[in-house]
């Protein structure tokens, strides 16, 4: 009788493990998976802040720079409740630097009316709950000044920060808010005078992701 007893209840333990087994959901399960990502991101007005070549630093020499839109696609791996990691590439379109002519004259073109271009390649970490995530990490640009003045000779990489908060309204889609800084540095010439000189392009963002 005690025998009969006793394996009834390891069937039934087993029964029970088995049925929980078949309610997990593979889709809200925590395991890490890769997928891929299409962004849309408007960046809102910007600040530059880049010194022009006689001075190395300055509070006045803060531009303010026009919003833009963007696309990005991305390869993202990661899980509920779980550190992962995405890795993508970005291109914004053009915008204007404003107050060029004022604050600082080596941003000053031709005709006065400067523009900015950005294509940067970014790498993140992330941890993920259920729907919200955090990521943060790292971005390389590729900085183009249009119609700026003769003494700008060259821009170079340097790299930026970005950090954002978003949040899955579904499988395939999520939203996010955060800030990015894009690392620049320019080369000017003035006659015999040379002078290297680091800023950064401050602005928030907004996105619309969809995963597949």
């Amino acid at each position: 009788m005690k025998k009969i007893i006793f394996f009834t209840l390891v069937l039934s333990l087993n029964a029970k493990q088995i049925h929980a087994q078949e309610l997990v959901d593979p889709e809200t399960s925590s395991s890490r998976e890769w997928h891929m990502a299409c962004a849309v991101s408007e960046y809102g007005n910007g600040k530059l802040a880049l010194p022009m070549m006689s001075y190395a630093s300055g509070p006045n020499l803060s531009h303010d720079v026009t919003s833009t839109a963007s696309l990005a696609l991305e390869a993202i791996y990661s899980g509920e409740y779980a550190w992962g990691f995405n890795i993508g590439l970005a291109l914004d379109s053009k915008r204007q630097i404003l107050n060029a002519n004022d604050i600082n004259p080596d941003f000053k073109g031709a005709d006065g009316n400067s523009e900015i271009s950005i294509s940067s390649i970014y790498v993140n970490r992330i941890y993920r709950w259920q729907n919200l995530y955090l990521p943060f990490g790292l971005n390389l640009a590729q900085v183009t000044i249009n119609k700026p003045s003769t003494a700008l000779q060259q821009i170079s990489n340097f790299p930026g920060l970005q950090a954002s908060l978003g949040y899955f309204l579904g499988r395939h889609f999520a939203i996010e808010a955060g800030l990015r800084l894009i690392g620049i540095q320019a080369v000017f010439n003035a006659g015999n005078t040379s002078a290297t000189r680091t800023g950064f392009l401050a602005e928030q963002f907004v996105s619309a992701k969809l995963y597949f």
